[in-house]
C-alpha cells in the first residue's frame, strides 16, 4: 500500500504543490441566510417574549403547581393551572384558520411519601397539529415543557411555589409556539405538550412516551424546554443570548446528538443572535429532564436550558435571608431571552416538519 501512496504523491504536478493564495471560505448552505420565500423567518418573527412572560406570571399566580396540590380550586393548585392551560389551547384551536386539536393524557401514579402511600392523577395537556402528508400516527415532532412546580421539600404541596423559571418558562414557550403555528400546514405532525409530575420523577413524560408507543405513533424528535428564562448565574455571570442544549449518547453519536447539532445549525441560519452551546451529556450532573424517556426509547431528544443556573432561585422557598432574596419568581426572568429560546425551538420544529 505504501509504495502506491508514494507513487500517487509523486505524480502530483509540481504546480499543485506550490503554496497557493489563501481563498476566502464560503459558508455552506446551512450557514447562509434564509432564502427569499422561506416561511420560517416570518413564523418565528411572531414569537413574543413579553407574551411569554405574561403566561409565566399567570402560572406563578396559582400559588403552587405541585403535582400533589389542590385540584378543585379555580385559582390555586395544579388543577387550576392545567385547566387554564387547556383553555389557552382551546382558545387557539377555536380561532379562524386554526388546525389545532386539544387532548389530555391521564394516569394514576402510586408512590410513597414520608406520610405513607399516596395515589395521584398525572395529567398532560397538549395540542396536536396534524400534518398534511402523513397519518396521525406518522412522522411527528414534539415540543414540551413541564407545568408543575415545587419548593425545597420535594413533597410539600402547600407552600408558595411560583416555579416561574422551573418551569413556567418552558410551558410558556410551548403555548407561544402553539399560538404562532396554530394554522400552519406542515407536511409532518407537531405536538405541543405540557406535562406534569416532572419534579417527582418525570411522570408526565413517561406517561406520554407510554401512550405514544401504545398507539404506534412515530415520534421523530422531542424538544423539551426546562429553565429557559434566566440569564444570570449565582456567581454573577450573565449570558443574555446563550442557551445550552443537552444531548445524550452511549459513545460519540446518537440520534439525540445529531438533533443537537442540527439545532445549532438551524439557529445560525434563522436566529443568528442566539448562541447555542451543545453540551454532550444527557443532562446536568445528578439531574434529569423530560427528554430522557424519549431518548431512552431511541428517539432523538434534547433539553434546552439557560447557560447559568441561579440556585437561589431554584427549588427554594420564597424568602429573604441576610439581604439575599430566594425563590423562583417572574421578576428574575428575561422576556428577551425566553423569546430567543422559543425562536430556536420554532425554527427547529419547522426545519424538521417542512422537510420531506
Amino acid at each position: 500500500m505504501l509504495p502506491t501512496i508514494l507513487a500517487v504523491a509523486l505524480s502530483v504536478p509540481a504546480a499543485a504543490a506550490q503554496p497557493q493564495e489563501p481563498q476566502e471560505q464560503q459558508p455552506g448552505p446551512l450557514f447562509q441566510p434564509a432564502p427569499a420565500g422561506d416561511p420560517i423567518p416570518e413564523w418565528i418573527g411572531e414569537v413574543s417574549g413579553e407574551r411569554m412572560l405574561e403566561d409565566v406570571r399567570t402560572l406563578a399566580g396559582f400559588h403552587t403547581r405541585h403535582t400533589l396540590s389542590e385540584t378543585e380550586s379555580d385559582t390555586r393548585g395544579i388543577g387550576a393551572a392545567r385547566r387554564w392551560i387547556r383553555r389557552r389551547f382551546e382558545a387557539l384551536a377555536a380561532q379562524e384558520g386554526s388546525r389545532l386539536k386539544v387532548f389530555e393524557q391521564r394516569a394514576e401514579r402510586n408512590f410513597r411519601t414520608r406520610e405513607g402511600q399516596r395515589t395521584v392523577e398525572v395529567v398532560n395537556v397538549a395540542a396536536f397539529l396534524p400534518g398534511m402528508d402523513v397519518e396521525a400516527t406518522g412522522r411527528t415532532y414534539v415540543v414540551s415543557g413541564h407545568y408543575d412546580s415545587r419548593v425545597g421539600e420535594r413533597w410539600d404541596a402547600e407552600t408558595f411555589a411560583p416555579g416561574a423559571n422551573d418551569d413556567a418558562s418552558g410551558t410558556a414557550a410551548v403555548l407561544e409556539l402553539a399560538r404562532v403555528l396554530a394554522g400552519a400546514e406542515l407536511p409532518a405532525n407537531v405536538i405541543f405538550l405540557c406535562v406534569a409530575g416532572e419534579e417527582q420523577g418525570l411522570w408526565g413524560a413517561e406517561l406520554f412516551q407510554e401512550r405514544m408507543a401504545g398507539e404506534g405513533r412515530e415520534i421523530d424528535a422531542f424538544l423539551t424546554n426546562d429553565i429557559i428564562g434566566g440569564v444570570e448565574g449565582g456567581g454573577g455571570d450573565s449570558a443574555p443570548t446563550t442557551m445550552r442544549v443537552f444531548s445524550g449518547a452511549d459513545g460519540l453519536h446518537s440520534k439525540s446528538r445529531e438533533l443537537a447539532r442540527l439545532i445549532q445549525l438551524v439557529a445560525r441560519k434563522y436566529v443568528p443572535e442566539a448562541d447555542v452551546r451543545m453540551v454532550f451529556r444527557l443532562d446536568r450532573f445528578g439531574r434529569g429532564g423530560d427528554h430522557i424517556p424519549a431518548h431512552n426509547a431511541k428517539i432523538a431528544a434534547v433539553r434546552f436550558s439557560e447557560a447559568y443556573e441561579h440556585y437561589d432561585r431554584q427549588h427554594q422557598d420564597v424568602r429573604e435571608e441576610d439581604g439575599r432574596r430566594y425563590g423562583d419568581l417572574p421578576e428574575h426572568l428575561s422576556p428577551e431571552f425566553m423569546g430567543l429560546v422559543a425562536k430556536v425551538n420554532g425554527a427547529t420544529l419547522l426545519e424538521l416538519a417542512l422537510g420531506p
